[in-house]
Formats: C-alpha cells, structure tokens, sequence
C-alpha cells in the first residue's frame, strides 16, 4: 500500500477531514491533498508532523509494515495492509498468538540448560522442514523476540511449578 492510502486511512479512523488534520499537522489541505494522491511525498519533517498528528509513529506512517507491542510487551511486525484489515480481528489473533506463546514460554521454563537445549534444536529442525513452514501467504507477523533466537531470550529460567 502507497503512503497516500496509508495517509488517508490512518486519517479517515480519526474521523478527520484534510482540513482538520492539515491544521492539526502545521500544513495546508492541499498538501495533504497531494500527499493522499501520491503526486507529492511529504519530507521527513513534514511527515512526522503527520504522523505525530494522527497519533502514529512516522514508521507507520511511511512504511508497509510497522512494529507495534501487544498488551504482554512482545514487539510484533505488523505488515500494514490496512485495507484487508479488521482491527478487531487482529487483535483477537495477536491475542491468540499471545496466548500460544505463553504456553512455550511456561513448559519453556520448567526445562533445565539441557532441556531447553533440545528444545531450541527441535524447533530449528521443524523450520527447516518444508511441511512445518508456513507458505508466504500465511505468514503471521514476526515478533522481536523471533528474531533475536526466540528462544534466546527466554534461557533466563524460569519458576518451578
């Protein structure tokens, strides 16, 4: 999706019109015009004016996908394709995605060093096997903690139950 789309997205779910996000940004309406047409592109400044108006990151703003935290405080990759986008819908998948991975994270922790060795290798192995992987078109957002070794960040133990 083009900036202009995201634009007048992000600006339409506020209920503005370009006049008003306009005033709000520091800009005239037909700059926000022309930026929703896409026969302009705002410079930085300007387009964190916008962002910072419509209540979103310049990243959000500027870029197809954004990186948002959901309610536990995982970093998530979100491709902004907000046009085939229900927000309630997303929601109830992140929270869905939460509440699987709360799930590794508790039997993750009852592991000892070596337990959670195998696991790791196990999970690798299963990426690298077609059958296991997901095709481009199913892919759910990437989380931070994915891609720092997702279960890296999670061999600080954890508490017995």
């Amino acid at each position: 999706m083009i900036l202009g789309q995201r634009l007048k997205f992000f600006r339409e779910q506020l209920g503005l019109t370009q006049v008003q996000l306009a005033e709000k940004a520091g800009i005239s309406s037909k700059a926000i015009g022309r930026y929703e047409q896409g026969s302009r592109t705002p410079p930085v400044d300007i387009a964190q004016n916008i962002a910072t108006a419509l209540g979103i990151s310049v990243n959000e703003l500027l870029y197809p996908e954004a990186i948002r935290e959901n309610p536990d405080g995982i970093k998530v990759k979100i491709p902004v394709d907000i046009f085939n986008l229900d927000l309630d819908e997303l929601q109830a998948k992140l929270d869905a995605r939460s509440a699987k991975l709360e799930v590794v994270i508790k039997h993750f922790d009852k592991l000892n060093e070596a337990g959670q060795q195998e696991l790791i290798d196990y999970v690798n192995a299963l990426t690298r096997m077609t059958k296991y992987k997901l095709d481009k078109n199913e892919r759910k957002p990437t989380t931070h903690a994915q891609k720092k070794g997702f279960f890296s960040i999670l061999s600080k133990g954890g508490d017995e139950d």
